[in-house]
């Protein structure tokens, strides 16, 4: 199994390397691992090289104490595409996937990338009385329901995670009270839960808004329909960045579309990467 060890603290970063071509590095969102991408990557493997890896503290990746940031993960990012001695890379984020590398362009601008993809997810997450184009459920989520939200998951972790999958997956609405605890451990597997604590309140408080600015390189927005987060988030990156941004909307799909339909959205990819 190969890792790569970060200088900041010596932390083993899982990742997985298939297919020969230009570089592109898959980075998947909160709670999940590489796994969760590696499907659209088999599908490119053919015609990329196609790397996937799992952040810190998650998956296959060493449990992490520090450094549990949206900064650190695209510190993490660079140190990766370093390591493996990738150029002109493209960057495919999905949820805090995208965060991340909306923090690698704050920190490093397009050094070393050639396009980057992001998959439903606000340069700003958080809404408050100037931005309304952050995180949805059923109200806009702003800063009393993110405190609000810390404080569930320090008295119930397996709550908070349940209600937050029941709406990207409705179907889990309808799971008899009795079974719930059973399926919230099940949704935890093998993460640690100070871990998703952590992520999810950097993720909130970050506005990467700024960095839009310095996105330089051709880039594309997958904007599921039923996603979490409104047509004006892509519709701010594509005003603010200084090259061009392809929207493509995605009728009758959710936020999970990479794992839903992994063929749907590895051709929108393809069909990118090729015209770019």
């Amino acid at each position: 199994m190969p890792y790569y060890n970060t200088n900041l603290d010596n932390i083993q970063l899982y990742y997985e390397d298939r297919g020969q071509g230009e570089p592109v590095v898959f980075i998947h969102g909160w709670s999940g691992s590489g796994k969760t991408l590696m499907p659209m990557a088999e599908i490119l493997k053919n015609r990329y090289r196609c790397i996937t890896y799992d952040h810190r503290g998650l998956g296959a990746s060493t449990r992490a104490t520090k450094g549990l940031t949206m900064a650190q993960l695209a510190r993490d990012l660079k140190e990766l595409i370093a390591y493996l001695g990738l150029k002109e890379v493209t960057l495919v984020g999905h949820s805090m996937g995208a965060a991340t590398v909306y923090s690698y362009l704050g920190q490093f601008g397009c050094e070393n990338l050639k396009r980057c993809v992001f998959i439903d997810m606000s340069p700003k997450t958080l809404n408050d009385q100037e931005w309304t184009f952050g995180y949805h459920e059923e109200e806009l989520y702003d800063l009393p329901k993110l405190l609000a939200d810390m404080e569930l998951m320090n008295e119930n972790f397996g709550a908070f995670q349940l209600r937050f999958m029941s709406g990207l997956v409705p179907a889990m609405k309808s799971i008899p009270d009795i079974l719930a605890p059973n399926l919230a451990a099940g949704l935890l597997g093998v993460n640690d839960i100070q871990v998703l604590k952590s992520f999810w309140f950097s993720m909130f408080i970050a506005d990467h808004r700024p960095a839009m600015e310095k996105l330089t390189v051709p880039s594309l927005y997958i904007y599921p329909e039923q996603g979490l987060y409104p047509m004006g988030a892509p519709d701010f990156i594509k005003a603010a960045a200084k090259a061009p941004v392809e929207l493509v909307s995605i009728p009758n799909a959710g936020h999970l579309i990479p794992m839903v339909n992994p063929p749907l959205v590895a051709q929108h990819l393809a069909d990118f990467l090729a015209r770019t």
